[in-house]
């Protein structure tokens, strides 16, 4: 066991002086992966190949794994279904016989006071103790160690604490100290249970050195393998630099005229924008001029149409006119003096007829003067428009011819920015040419430079994951050593009253025996007191005195 300890301070020399000040350095790498987020607030330090993860100004690790703020208000730590003094079976291995304690502090990790052991511990398996007692149980009990034990039976079990009804006794009180009848063996067999603990924990100690030592050197190797490995990453990742800044000069002559290439794009995109802009103009002013063109035709049509309407309505009004006076000079023959009475009343009836077909012509004539006059106007407005309409067509016809110039002139200027175009894509072409060159030969010095580099970074991975290793072997390693020594070392103390109940009450052992002197008595003596009221009253109010009773 000794030997155990030893090699254990050797492997803990560095945590324990650690846990003393507020430790920054954590167990992960940064040669080639950057740090944990999972660390909390870290930097990166060291040289290259051999760079730590760190905790960041203010900040501590208490685990080795995480930084935090040690000044930061702690988080409210989660609950168990454990209770503070719970009686509880803990063990770190299934194996193992477990050690009965109690919880010492029940927020997680649940922390054990195994019974014994003057300190507490977190355990990988924490488990309810079944009671020691129930109502029915036999068990001794008394309230001192200065009184002998009493056999009796447990009949409750409360807040009040165990009661025990003693044989023999019609009541039942709790007692200072109460333990099972087969006391003696299982304090037998706890004892043979701790030393079995005891021989198990300095086995589990021993193989957790071992393998905190086997850890340690494994994680030693790979260290030096993830060194030898970081070297010969710089070395490749040293030559490809040099390929990779004659591709870098390639690639920004590339990039130049790629953006001359671009930028004469550009323009040949500007110029023939321009020439479908003017060719949408000039087909929008040929429309407009053929429009303004068919309008003109259309007015000057609808002029003829109407002077042809208007020389209509004047040669009506010529017929109704010449009509007209054909009416006045039948009327004025019709109508005249005739010689004889007969004669002018045969002739006073067609001068009737004549006056009124006089009459019509003339109402026809008014008709057909009007309508005449509307004609003339709507001729009028009909030619005016026509020389409206022919005047803006001529108009338009000089817009179209404009556009069509404009639309040969962005043609032109679109075929020349065709030609520069075509020069510059030659220049990018080149460029690009060159740019394949270097690009071929820096490939191989990257290839090289990546294959490296990962089987550095496996290298450096494996060796996080080593030294992980390495640290979580040699904290459990510890935690046994530290569980050992309290539980089995010098300070430790075999305690076998995990049987025996210690319950604060008052003296309840008081015999039986004498309680029922006493209530006997008592009742003696009210019967007595009964009989000597009787004989009194039969003797006619004399008292009879006890001893004359007794006698």
């Amino acid at each position: 066991m000794a030997t155990s300890f030893q090699a254990l301070l050797v492997l803990m020399t560095t945590t324990v002086a650690a846990s003393q000040t507020c430790n920054t350095k954590t167990s992960g790498t940064c040669s080639w992966l950057s740090c944990n987020e999972g660390r909390g607030p870290t930097d990166c330090v060291g040289g290259f190949g051999s760079k730590l993860c760190v905790c960041k100004p203010g900040y501590c690790t208490t685990d080795g794994e995480k930084c935090v703020d040690p000044n930061a208000p702690n988080a409210q730590p989660a609950t168990t279904d454990f209770k503070k003094d719970d009686r509880v079976e803990v063990q770190d291995r299934e194996k193992d016989v477990p050690l009965p304690g109690k919880v010492t502090n029940n927020t997680s990790p649940v922390q054990v006071q195994t019974d014994g052991s003057k300190e507490s511990f977190a355990w990988k398996i924490v488990k309810h103790k079944s009671p020691t007692y129930k109502v029915g149980d036999e068990v001794d009990a008394r309230d001192s160690d200065s009184q002998d034990w009493k056999q009796g039976k447990v009949t409750s079990i409360g807040e009040d604490g165990v009661k025990v009804q003693p044989d023999g006794w019609k009541t039942s009180f709790p007692f200072g100290q109460i333990r099972p009848l087969d006391y003696e063996k299982r304090t037998k067999d706890a004892a043979a249970d701790h030393e079995k603990a005891k021989g198990e924990f300095a086995a589990a100690l021993k193989q957790e050195v071992a393998n905190a030592a086997a850890a340690k050197k494994a994680s030693g190797e790979a260290t030096t393998a993830s060194k030898q490995a970081t070297k010969q990453a710089i070395d490749a990742k040293n030559a490809a630099d040099d390929a990779g800044a004659r591709l870098k000069k390639a690639q920004t002559d590339e990039s130049q005229k790629k953006k001359e290439e671009s930028h004469a794009g550009v323009l040949v995109e500007v110029a023939l924008a321009k020439q479908e802009a003017a060719h949408q103009a000039t087909t929008a002013a040929d429309k407009v001029r053929d429009d303004a063109a068919a309008e003109a035709a259309k007015e000057v049509a609808a002029s003829e149409a109407a002077q042809t309407l208007a020389a209509n309505k004047k040669a009506l009004v010529q017929q109704a006119q010449a009509q007209e006076q054909e009416d006045i000079n039948a009327a004025k023959t019709t109508c005249a003096e005739q010689g004889t009475t007969a004669i002018r009343k045969a002739m006073a009836a067609a001068c009737s007829s004549a006056k009124n077909a006089l009459n019509s012509t003339k109402l026809l004539l008014a008709s057909y003067k009007t309508a005449q006059a509307k004609a003339d106007k709507e001729a009028a407005q009909a030619a005016a428009a026509s020389v409206t309409a022919k005047n803006d067509a001529a108009q338009k016809s000089v817009k179209a011819a404009a556009a069509a110039h404009d639309e040969a002139q962005e043609k032109s200027n679109t075929q020349a920015a065709q030609g520069v175009a075509a020069a510059a894509k030659g220049a990018a072409d080149s460029a690009t040419a060159a740019e394949k060159q270097a690009a071929a030969a820096a490939s191989a010095a990257k290839k090289n430079s990546d294959d490296a580099d990962t089987k550095a970074k496996e290298a450096a991975a494996t060796a996080d994951h080593k030294e992980k290793a390495s640290i979580e072997a040699t904290k459990v390693a510890e935690d046994t050593g530290k569980k050992s020594q309290a539980i089995f070392g010098t300070s430790s103390a075999l305690l076998t009253t995990e049987f025996v109940l210690f319950q604060k009450t008052r003296p309840s052992n008081y015999d039986q025996g004498y309680f029922a002197a006493v209530a006997t008595g008592f009742v003696a003596a009210l019967a007595m007191f009964a009989t000597m009221v009787w004989r009194s009253t039969r003797l006619g109010g004399i008292v009879i005195m006890p001893e004359t009773l007794l006698g």
